[in-house]
C-alpha cells in the first residue's frame, strides 16, 4: 500500500514528463521496421487511389492490431464485391493530413468511392466486426495524437458507396472481444490516467486538482442501429499510466476474460482482469488491492497463455536460491506463474523465463528449492546447478540452455547439445551431463514437456 500511495502522489509529474518527452506507452521495435512491399493487388489499389487523390501521397500503416497494411480488403457492405480501406497522408500547402479512402471493385477495377479526413496524425489500430447482434459490419479505427499518448477512435458504416461516422470516443486501448459470452464481439474501450491527463493538456485545462485526469474506466459497447450504446463499465486502477499488453483468455470454467497488463511506473506493471459477472463488467482485483499488488513486477514480464490451455498466466519474478541477499543487479530470477481463480492468485508453476530470447523452462517439481542457476559469462548460457547452500558451493551441473541461429550451431550438436524447440531461424538447445548417478538430472521427456517458446 505504501508503494501505491507513493505512485499516486507522483503520478502527475510522471504523466507530464511522458507527454512532453515524446515517450509513448506500448511502442517498440516494430515502429522501426520498414513497410513491407506491396502485393500486385495492393499496387492496383494504390494506383486507383493515386488517380483520385493525386501523386503527392504517402501510405500509412496501422501500428497495432490484426491489420497492419495500408490497404485492408474486406466485404464491408451487403454487396457481393469486396471493398478496400486505404490510409494515406497527403502533403500540400497546409501541411500533411491523414486521410482514409474507401474503394470498391467494379468489373475487376478499383474505384475510389469515399474519402475521409481522419482525427489524428497516425493510425493506431483497425478492427472490423458487427460489435453486437446487429449483423451490420462496422469498421473501428483508432488514431493517435499528442505524442501517441492521446487517442481517438471513429466507428464507421459503409453502404451504397457512402461512409458514415457512427461513433467517436477517446481511449487508451481498445479490443474486439466477446466478453459477455453472447456469441458476438463487443467493443471494449479502456482509458488511463495518462490519457485523461493528455486530454486536459490538450484543452489547456490542467491544474492541481485535474492532474490525475479522473478515474480510468473500462467500458463495453455494442452497435445499435446507427449508433453505439454502452452496456457496462467498471473502474480501472487510478495509478495506471497506460497498458503494455492485453491478452484474451478465460477464467474459471470457460468465462471469457481480458488480462490487462498495466504500466504503473516507467518499469513496473501489474495485471487487472476484466470479465462479466452477474451481467456486469467486473474488475475484481481493483477491489482487492493486496492481490493486485502481488502481481507487481518489472516491465517485460507479460501475461500470456504460456502452456496453451486457454488460461492466461501471470509471471512474477523470484530470486533463485543463493541470490536472495544480493542486489537486484546481481540476482538471477525465475518466474512464479499465477492464475486468477476465486478472486485469488494461485501459483500454477515456476520456471526460468528469458524474456529477451522468448522462452521459458518450467522447473520440474522435484527441482524447486533444490536447484539454482548461474549465467555462463563466456557463452551467455544459463546453467542449472544442484543447490548446495551457497552459490559458490553449487558446482554440480544439471543442465544448460543455448540459443542460436539455425545452421550455425553444428559444433554445439557435436558437443552433446540437443535441439528441444525452434522459432523461425532460432534454435533452442539443451545439454545434460552424462552423470547418470545424479538423481536431479532432468530426463529428455521432462525437458520437452517443460520447454515453452513464445
Amino acid at each position: 500500500m505504501r508503494l501505491r500511495k507513493w505512485l499516486a502522489a507522483i503520478f502527475a509529474a510522471a504523466a507530464v514528463f511522458l507527454l512532453f518527452s515524446g515517450c509513448s506507452v506500448g511502442t517498440g521495435v516494430e515502429s522501426l521496421l520498414l513497410p513491407p512491399k506491396l502485393s500486385d493487388e495492393q499496387s492496383r489499389i494504390n494506383k486507383a487511389l493515386s488517380d483520385t487523390a493525386g501523386k503527392n501521397i504517402s501510405l500509412k500503416y496501422p501500428k497495432t492490431g490484426d491489420y497492419r497494411s495500408p490497404f485492408i480488403i474486406k466485404n464491408l457492405d451487403k454487396e457481393e464485391n469486396e471493398e478496400a480501406i486505404a490510409f494515406y497522408e497527403k502533403s500540400g500547402v497546409g501541411g500533411s493530413a491523414l486521410r482514409m479512402a474507401l474503394l470498391d471493385r467494379k468489373d475487376g477495377q478499383w474505384i475510389s468511392t469515399a474519402d475521409h479526413a481522419c482525427p489524428g496524425t497516425e493510425v493506431d489500430k483497425v478492427m472490423i466486426s458487427d460489435f453486437g447482434q446487429s449483423g451490420e459490419t462496422t469498421v473501428v479505427v483508432g488514431y493517435t495524437l499528442i505524442n501517441q499518448n492521446y487517442k481517438m477512435l471513429e466507428a464507421y458504416s459503409y453502404e451504397n458507396g457512402t461512409l458514415k461516422v457512427l461513433y467517436t470516443d477517446k481511449y487508451s486501448e481498445m479490443e474486439s472481444f466477446d466478453i459477455n459470452n453472447d456469441g458476438a464481439n463487443e467493443l471494449i474501450l479502456i482509458s488511463s490516467a495518462l490519457q485523461n491527463t493528455a486530454k486536459s493538456l490538450a484543452l489547456n485545462a490542467l491544474n492541481a486538482d485535474e492532474a490525475s485526469g479522473g478515474t480510468p474506466l473500462a467500458k463495453v459497447l455494442v452497435r445499435s442501429g446507427d449508433s453505439f450504446s454502452e452496456i457496462s463499465e467498471v473502474e480501472m486502477d487510478n495509478i495506471a499510466i497506460g497498458y503494455t499488453s492485453i491478452v484474451k483468455g478465460k477464467v474459471g470454467v470457460g468465462i471469457p476474460a481480458l488480462f490487462v497488463d498495466t504500466l504503473v511506473w516507467s518499469d513496473q506493471i501489474e495485471t487487472q482482469v476484466l470479465y462479466f459477472e452477474n451481467g456486469k463488467l467486473s474488475n475484481p482485483l481493483y477491489h482487492k488491492i493486496e492481490v493486485l499488488d502481488a502481481t507487481m513486477r518489472p516491465y517485460g514480464y507479460a501475461s500470456m497463455d504460456i502452456d496453451g490451455d486457454g488460461v492466461v498466466e501471470i509471471p512474477v519474478p523470484a530470486a533463485f536460491p543463493g541470490y536472495e541477499t544480493l542486489s537486484s543487479e546481481e540476482q538471477l530470477f525465475y518466474a512464479d506463474w499465477y492464475v486468477f481463480e476465486q478472486y485469488a492468485l494461485i501459483k500454477k508453476n515456476s520456471g526460468y523465463l528469458n524474456v529477451n530470447e522468448s522462452y521459458c523452462f518450467m522447473l520440474p517439481s522435484r527441482w524447486q528449492g533444490f536447484v539454482t542457476a548461474k549465467q555462463d559469462a563466456s557463452s551467455g548460457e544459463v546453467v542449472f546447478y544442484k543447490y548446495a547452500g551457497t552459490l559458490s558451493d553449487s558446482t554440480t551441473e544439471l543442465m544448460r540452455i543455448f540459443v542460436g541461429k539455425k545452421g550455425t550451431d553444428d559444433a554445439k550438436k557435436a558437443d552433446g547439445y540437443k535441439v528441444v524447440a525452434s522459432k523461425g531461424q532460432i534454435e533452442y538447445m539443451v545439454k545434460v551431463p552424462d552423470d547418470v548417478s545424479e538423481a536431479l538430472l532432468p530426463t529428455q521427456s521432462e525437458i520437452l514437456l517443460n520447454f515453452y517458446v513464445f
